[in-house]
């Protein structure tokens, strides 16, 4: 009885887990196109606009749905290491080629995620495939550099994903600061989408142009 009653609570986290997950985000699997970025709890939806003021660092935001104070959101400039270069892309091709399970297997046991979320900590096999199935895009990594704390900034764009269904999300953008230890993934963090840059300045008509002459 006390076995049941263990695997029972076991369960009963997981699927708490899950409908966390669903109820405020669908992570990298929708994007910051279309339906809009996911870092933005409560809802799904939204436009790229959203990026910083509610983004996961935002102060707007309730205490325990931004993210952890050693998490980077820039990255030094400098290509991540080969290592988690590689474990990051075999991941995603993992799972946007549908084998959720094996992409599951490239999170270390026990491993932080966020995902516009609380931190939540997969300590189970149950819990990390079920982190992978709330994902319904694939992705492909377009930039993998270097961050502070050995994190890695992956800059994904969406795919669709056997199994999944990605929709209007396809094309869309996600950022993500990763830390791979051991060849596993132990850190998995939603970043807010990057700011646009701002329109240039009309110049003056009567300034001219470096180098130029007004006649």
């Amino acid at each position: 009885m006390t076995a049941m009653m263990a695997h029972m609570r076991a369960r009963s986290t997981v699927l708490l887990t899950v409908v966390v997950a669903l109820a405020v985000a669908t992570g990298c699997g929708s994007g910051d196109r279309g339906r809009g970025t996911s870092s933005t709890p409560p809802t799904t939806g939204g436009s790229s606009s959203s990026a910083t003021p509610s983004g996961p660092s935002s102060p707007r935001l309730p205490k325990e749905l931004r993210l952890p104070a050693d998490v980077p959101t820039t990255s030094t400039g400098t290509p991540a290491d080969d290592v988690s270069a590689r474990v990051i892309r075999k991941w995603s091709g993992a799972l946007t080629g549908g084998d959720v399970t094996r992409a599951a297997r490239f999170f270390a046991l026990p491993s932080n995620v966020q995902n516009g979320t609380p931190v939540v900590t997969l300590d189970t096999a149950e819990k990390r495939l079920v982190f992978n199935l709330t994902f319904p895009c694939g992705a492909k990594p377009t930039k993998l550099e270097r961050a502070v704390h050995g994190y890695t900034i992956a800059d994904f764009v969406l795919l669709e994903r056997v199994g999944g269904e990605c929709g209007s999300g396809t094309g869309g953008t996600a950022r993500c600061a990763i830390r791979v230890r051991g060849g596993h993934i132990a850190d998995w963090y939603r970043l807010p989408a990057r700011r646009s840059a701002p329109p240039p300045t009309p110049q003056d008509p009567g300034s001219g142009l470096p180098g130029t002459q007004i006649s």
